[in-house]
């Protein structure tokens, strides 16, 4: 697992790589490799989704409730 503060000096290492690169990278490009980029570095964290997340929030609050 990436740290938070790695994650977002490599995120904004390669962001500035992408954006002021020699060569001025099209926008439709720059979104697509920023979204493959930010992709990458998000399944470096322990994310969940907001699915599981809600699931798992309904499954705790079963069981705070009293019998």
């Amino acid at each position: 697992m990436l740290a938070p503060k790695a994650f977002l000096d490599a995120l904004s290492g390669h962001a500035s790589r992408l954006f002021n690169g020699e060569t001025p990278v099209p926008r439709s490009e720059f979104e697509t490799q920023f979204k493959a980029l930010l992709q990458s570095g998000f399944s470096k964290l322990d994310l969940v989704s907001r699915e599981e997340f809600d699931s798992q929030m309904a499954v705790l609050a079963r069981t705070r409730r009293p019998p």
